[in-house]
């Protein structure tokens, strides 16, 4: 999951759109949904059970998520990176 903080466009170059955004990381990074599309993690990220990575926050990351036109994404935190693809049928694991 995750939430747009604030949008910023860009118009120039082949980003669709460059936001602030919160990722949900608590089960690791796995999925996030922008602007009401599903992006799946790829490849999935955590610690081998399931929490963030070594690095992450939890239970949020505050970053860029970056939308390309072919249908991937990039979010950044500083160093921290995760790339998804659009799938617009994923449905993603429960997390509690």
């Amino acid at each position: 999951m995750g939430s747009l903080l604030r949008s910023t466009r860009v118009l120039t170059g082949s980003v669709i759109v460059s936001s602030r955004f919160q990722l949900m990381t608590h089960c690791g990074i796995d999925h996030a949904i922008v602007r009401g599309v599903m992006y799946r993690a790829d490849p999935f990220l955590d610690d081998g059970n399931h929490n963030p990575p070594k690095g992450w926050t939890n239970p949020y990351e505050v970053g860029v998520m970056r939308i390309e036109p072919e249908g991937t994404a990039t979010f950044t935190s500083g160093e921290l990176v995760a790339h998804f693809v659009q799938a617009p049928d994923y449905v993603p694991p429960m997390c509690s």
